[in-house]
């Protein structure tokens, strides 16, 4: 019954459904190849800027069997995601499911985003990690401490 590139030709696959929601702010700009996959749900705020094929996902690929492809094993590890106001993600950026970005936030050049960011850093690396901090009071960018 049926075919489809998601559907196994012996019936070996996983069936789910999802209510995505995908909500963005105003003013959000993005430059070539901003994917986006939405299972669950993504909330982009306001004034978000995207650089070249950043992309962004709330669930991944099952892989609980390795002797059936992939891609009939169904979504895994849904969660939500947020990218707050004003930030910054940079080129080539990939966000994992589950994962909030705090408002202002830059996220550096081919970074993978796996856990939360705080809010006013700047993150950079696979796995991403802090290596800057916004100092309010003095008004700089510091590294974080050893």
């Amino acid at each position: 019954p049926g075919g489809g590139w998601l559907h196994h030709p012996d019936g070996k696959h996983v069936t789910q459904t999802f209510e995505p929601t995908l909500t963005l702010g105003d003013r959000v700009t993005a430059t070539a190849s901003l994917q986006v996959t939405v299972f669950d749900s993504v909330v982009i705020e306001e004034d978000v800027m995207f650089a070249a094929n950043v992309f962004i996902a709330d669930g991944t690929h099952a892989f609980v069997d390795a002797d059936i492809p992939y891609k009939f094993q169904g979504m895994a590890e849904v969660a939500p995601v947020r990218i707050g106001r004003g930030s910054w993600l940079g080129t080539n950026v990939v966000v994992s499911p589950g994962v909030t970005i705090g408002e202002m936030v830059i996220v550096g050049a081919n970074s993978v985003v796996t856990r939360d960011v705080p809010a006013r850093s700047v993150v950079a690396g696979n796995p991403a990690r802090v290596v800057k901090t916004w100092n309010a009071e003095h008004r700089v960018w510091e590294q974080p401490p050893s």
